[in-house]
């Protein structure tokens, strides 16, 4: 791993930010990992309310892993 991120992984806005940018191009499985990464060193960040951005992230995993389900049918 590059060494500027070694150190950037425990900075809350740093991570929660590549998570939102891994979230906006489709790549749910790293929004997730970047965005719980984001809450280790903060998890009070945004009044507390960051878990619910880890929830809408679960939720749209599921639904995407639904419709594929569906369409494969």
């Amino acid at each position: 791993m590059n060494k500027n991120v070694q150190n950037k992984e425990n900075n809350y806005n740093y991570c929660s930010n590549i998570g939102v940018a891994y979230e906006l191009i489709g790549m749910l499985d790293s929004a997730l990992y970047w965005t719980k990464k984001g809450l280790e060193p903060n998890s009070e960040s945004h009044e507390k309310s960051e878990w619910i951005h880890v929830r809408i992230i679960e939720v749209e995993t599921a639904m995407l892993n639904l419709t594929c389900l569906l369409i494969h049918k």
